[in-house]
């Protein structure tokens, strides 16, 4: 149509004029906030897109120019922007903080009562009863209940702890003691044989200005037995034959008391007389036999040694068989004197068979054998095997 309105020079032959709708042209306009009386100017005629109603409008902050050409046309837009607050742009912002803040104080509230409760609080308490423990109060235990399985374990362990430290640090203290102890008794065993020593000599002085062989015998064998039980050299082992002198020296004495009633036998095989022993191994356990049997009706007591090989290695056997009988009663006693003993057990039994007993273990282990037996009514005996030790090593 506008084609047709103009001739071929372009010459203008009528006006045309068209109502815009400002809505939809200037819609992107109509969308900025806080604008307030904007106008549009073209080619200097202003057009007017916005009517300030003048209710509750804000002071303007500045004004907003745009110029720009189209097509040999000058638009201008100006307008103001208020300087309004988000409270007065958003009218529900106040509200919703409001709404937020009465739901976030309880929550952080709620949050800071559980922290104190299961987080400070328990750990308030086992910093506490670490302080108790380094005052001093070893053992000191957590009471009450733990607000968390975690710090449950936290303080089961802590109790643990404690209860350990305390018991380690009294089992120290019974070490130290029983140091102690054995410190002044070595202190005094150092004087004690030596006294005796010397009171044997003087006493064997006058048996032989009183040429009295007997009393000499029976003293000279007594030093001998004196001798192996101080072991002041210091040594665990000896050979069979120096260990059979001790148990001689201990015969001799006891045939001198019982005289004919006693009668000794002995079958060792000489391979084993330089295999090495266990100290003062034998004569306990023949002293044992002479005083619970033979020294109230007398009898026979037979001593074997031998040696025996197999796959594991070459062992020593020793025997000790005897006449005599033991009640019932003492099997009993017996039977707790041949097993392992714990530090703080005293059983019942023969002194000699226990002490025995728990000097092997403590020098084989468990690779020995010692046990007693009743052959038949009125035949005891006695049977050890240990590791042999062949040519006296």
């Amino acid at each position: 149509m506008v084609r047709n309105l103009l001739d071929q020079d372009f010459e203008p032959y009528a006006a045309l004029v068209m109502a815009l709708e400002l809505e939809e042209v200037f819609q992107s306009l109509y969308h900025i906030g806080g604008l307030r009386a904007p106008s549009l100017t073209v080619d200097g005629v202003p057009v007017l897109l916005l009517e300030e109603d003048g209710e509750g409008a804000a002071a303007p902050s500045k004004a907003v120019v745009y110029r720009g050409e189209a097509d040999g046309h000058t638009l201008e837009l100006s307008a103001f922007v208020a300087a309004g607050t988000p409270w007065s742009n958003v009218p529900m912002l106040r509200w919703a903080i409001v709404a937020v803040a009465l739901l976030v104080v309880p929550l952080l509230a709620v949050i800071v009562w559980l922290f104190r409760r299961h987080v400070s609080r328990p750990i308030d308490t086992m910093i506490a009863a670490a302080a108790h423990v380094q005052a001093g109060e070893r053992g000191y235990q957590i009471a009450g209940d733990a607000p968390s399985r975690e710090f449950a374990l936290l303080y089961n362990h802590f109790n643990a702890m404690s209860a350990e430290l305390e018991s380690q640090f009294d089992r120290s203290y019974q070490e130290q003691q029983a140091l102690q102890q054995a410190k002044i008794k070595a202190l005094q065993s150092q004087i004690n044989p030596h006294f005796l020593n010397n009171t044997l000599e003087i006493i064997n002085w006058e048996a032989r200005l009183a040429d009295n062989q007997r009393v000499c015998s029976m003293i000279e064998a007594l030093s001998t037995m004196l001798d192996a039980a101080i072991s002041r050299d210091g040594r665990s082992t000896v050979t069979l034959a120096e260990e059979l002198k001790y148990v001689d020296a201990y015969l001799y004495i006891t045939q001198e008391r019982l005289g004919d009633r006693l009668t000794v036998t002995r079958d060792v095989d000489p391979e084993v007389m330089g295999w090495r022993v266990l100290l003062m191994m034998l004569q306990p356990i023949v002293e044992n036999a002479v005083e619970h049997d033979l020294s109230r009706s007398g009898g026979e007591l037979c001593l074997r040694a031998y040696p025996r090989r197999g796959a594991g290695g070459a062992r020593l056997c020793v025997e000790v068989e005897h006449d005599g009988a033991i009640p019932a009663r003492d099997w009993e006693n017996i039977r707790r004197s041949l097993e392992p003993q714990s530090g703080g057990q005293k059983p019942g039994g023969s002194v000699g068979i226990r002490n025995v007993n728990q000097r092997l273990r403590l020098l084989y282990g468990e690779d020995y054998r010692f046990d007693m037996a009743e052959l038949r009514p009125g035949r005891i005996l006695t049977r050890l095997e240990i590791p042999g030790e062949e040519g006296g090593k």
